[in-house]
C-alpha cells in the first residue's frame, strides 16, 4: 500500500520556484485574500496582517507565512479505523483514492442518477476490498432515499461502517462537527477537505471546518481549484502563483491558532477550454501543473492533494483511459500524495462502479511503477542464464521463475490478456464487461471489518441528534425507523 516516489519529476527549475513563490508572496502582500469572517480577521490582524474590515480583506506580512510553514509538521500520519490502512504523509508516499460525486453513471449510455442508500453501500463495500485503493472522499451529499439536509452525515456514518480506510470530511452545511463526533466513535481521524473560492477568497464555511477539524486533532487541506483564464490567470505559471497564495493563507490561518497541524495542499485546478468555455478536466496541462505543484510542495515543506485525475468523457471508453491514466503516472511520479479519481467519469459530475474496478488496475499500474525493481545476485539471475542459456531451453519451468514472477510483475484485475481465440470463444467482452461482471462478485464477497455494537449505537445516537436540529418531528421518526432498519 505505501508506495514511495525514489525520483520525482521535475518540470520546474530552482529559479523557477523561487520566482513562484516570491509572486505568491506579492500577492498575499499587495493584493491580499478576502475572508467571509470577521472572526478570521481579528485573528490574523493579531498576527500582524492589514486589514482592511469594510472589505474583508488581509493582506499578510511574510513572517507569518514563514512562520505558518516552520509549523507544519514534515510528516504525519493518519489515522484509519483499521491500522494497516493508515495513511503517512511524509513527502514520499503515495495514495490511491475514490472519487466524489453526486451522481452514479451508467458506463455505456452516460445516463447518471442520484445514488440511494444501496448506491452508497455498494460503493464502499467496493472500496474497501479493492486493493489499490487506498482511502476515499466523501462519496456524496445527498442520497435519493433520504432527506437532503442530512444525507452528508448519513453518507459519513455509512463510511465508518462500511469501510476501514482513510476517508476524508467535508466543509459544507455545519457537518465537520457531527463528523468529529463520528470519527472519535471509530477511533479514527479523517481529512478535513477545505480551501479557497478563486479568486482570493476563503468562505466562512471553509474557514470554520478548517479551524474544527485542526482543533479535534485532524489534518486539513488549503488549495484551490482554479480555472485558468476564468477564476485565474490563463498561464500555468500565473495560476500557479495563484493557487500558491490562496493555499498559503489557508495554512496561515490554521497554524495560527492550531500549530503543528498536518496540512496538505489541495488543488482541483484545470485549463479552461476557451472553444467550449468549459474545463479541460483531462487535459495534459493537468498533468504539468500537478509536476509543478510536487516541486512547489516540497519546496515548502508541504504535503498535497488533489482531485485528480479526471476526464471530460461521459462514458468509461478510450478517451477516459488515456486521460486518466496519463494522468495517474505523471501524478503518481510527480509524488502527488493523494490523488482521488478513482471511479470518476465526466469531470467531477458522476462516479461509475465499472470505471472505480478499471481505475483499481491503472492505480497498481502506477504504483507498480513506482515500486521499481531491486537489482542483486537473485534478481541478476546469472546462475540460471548460465544454466538455461547456453541450452536454448525456457526458463518457465524453472523453480527460480516460478518464486519470483508474483513479486516481479504485475497482474491487472480486468486487463485483458488472453489470445484473440481465447477472447472471442468467452464472449468478446470489452473492459467494462469484465468490470461489471466483477462487481456483484466482490459485493458478495466481502466482508467489511465489522464496527463494535457499542459503535453502531453511539453512531445512531450521533444521526438521530443530527435529525433533530434539522428536521421535522415526522420526519425524524421516519429517518430513525430506517437507519434502525
Amino acid at each position: 500500500m505505501h508506495n514511495k516516489v525514489r525520483f520525482p519529476l521535475q518540470v520546474l527549475s530552482d529559479d523557477d520556484i523561487k520566482s513562484i513563490y516570491v509572486a505568491a508572496l506579492e500577492i498575499l502582500v499587495d493584493v491580499g485574500i478576502q475572508f467571509e469572517d470577521e472572526r478570521v480577521l481579528h485573528i490574523l490582524e493579531e498576527r500582524g496582517c492589514t486589514v482592511d474590515y469594510p472589505r474583508m480583506r488581509v493582506k499578510f506580512i511574510p513572517s507569518v507565512i514563514e512562520q505558518a510553514l516552520r509549523s507544519c509538521p514534515s510528516e504525519f500520519t493518519v489515522k484509519a479505523r483499521n491500522p494497516e490502512y493508515s495513511l503517512l504523509f511524509d513527502g514520499s508516499h503515495v495514495y490511491f483514492a475514490a472519487h466524489s460525486a453526486p451522481t452514479v453513471c451508467d458506463p455505456k449510455t452516460g445516463l447518471s442518477h442520484k445514488p440511494s442508500s444501496r448506491d452508497v453501500q455498494d460503493r464502499l463495500i467496493l472500496i474497501d476490498a479493492l486493493e489499490h485503493i487506498n482511502a476515499t472522499l466523501t462519496l456524496t451529499g445527498e442520497v435519493s432515499d433520504k432527506p437532503p439536509e442530512v444525507g452528508v452525515e448519513w453518507v459519513k456514518a455509512e463510511t465508518f461502517r462500511r469501510t476501514a480506510k482513510v476517508t476524508t470530511a467535508p466543509a459544507f452545511r455545519n457537518s465537520p462537527k457531527w463528523i468529529i463526533e463520528m470519527a472519535a466513535v471509530v477511533g479514527s481521524q479523517v481529512i478535513g477537505c477545505c480551501g479557497c473560492s478563486p479568486p482570493l477568497f476563503y468562505a466562512k464555511q471553509d474557514t470554520d471546518a478548517m479551524l474544527q477539524y485542526a482543533a479535534a486533532g485532524h489534518p486539513v487541506t488549503a488549495g484551490s481549484g482554479i480555472a485558468l483564464g476564468g477564476t485565474g490567470p490563463v498561464t500555468l505559471a500565473g495560476s500557479l502563483a495563484q493557487q500558491t497564495a490562496e493555499t498559503l493563507a489557508g495554512v496561515a490561518l490554521v497554524q495560527s491558532c492550531h500549530p503543528g497541524t498536518g496540512m496538505l495542499w489541495l488543488t482541483e485546478t484545470a485549463p479552461m477550454d476557451m472553444r467550449i468555455g468549459d474545463l479541460a478536466w483531462g487535459s495534459i496541462e493537468v498533468g504539468m501543473l500537478h509536476a509543478a505543484q510536487g516541486q512547489m510542495s516540497r519546496f515548502l515543506g508541504l504535503q498535497n492533494f488533489s482531485l485528480f485525475p479526471m476526464s471530460s468523457s461521459h462514458i468509461s471508453d478510450q478517451q477516459l483511459g488515456f486521460e486518466k491514466g496519463m494522468q495517474a503516472i505523471i501524478m503518481a511520479l510527480s509524488g502527488i500524495q493523494f490523488m482521488a479519481g478513482g471511479g470518476g467519469v465526466y469531470n467531477e459530475s458522476s462516479i461509475c462502479l465499472e470505471q472505480l474496478i478499471i481505475d483499481n488496475d491503472i492505480y497498481g499500474m502506477a504504483a507498480r511503477f513506482l515500486e521499481g525493481f531491486e537489482v542483486n545476485a537473485d534478481t541478476l539471475a546469472l546462475d540460471i542464464i548460465r544454466e538455461i542459456g547456453l541450452q536454448r531451453n525456457s526458463y518457465l519451468s524453472h523453480k527460480h521463475t516460478r518464486r519470483m514472477f508474483k513479486q516481479e510483475h504485475f497482474f491487472p484485475g480486468v486487463s485483458n490478456r488472453l489470445a484473440f481465440e481465447t477472447w472471442e470463444k468467452s464472449g468478446s467482452k470489452d473492459i467494462v464487461a469484465r468490470a461489471q461482471e466483477r462487481i456483484p462478485h466482490i459485493i458478495q464477497k466481502h466482508e467489511s471489518a465489522p464496527l463494535s455494537p457499542e459503535a453502531e449505537r453511539e453512531l445512531d445516537t450521533i444521526l438521530r441528534a443530527v435529525e433533530k436540529e434539522r428536521l421535522s418531528g415526522t420526519q425524524t421518526e421516519h429517518l430513525t425507523e430506517q437507519s434502525t432498519a
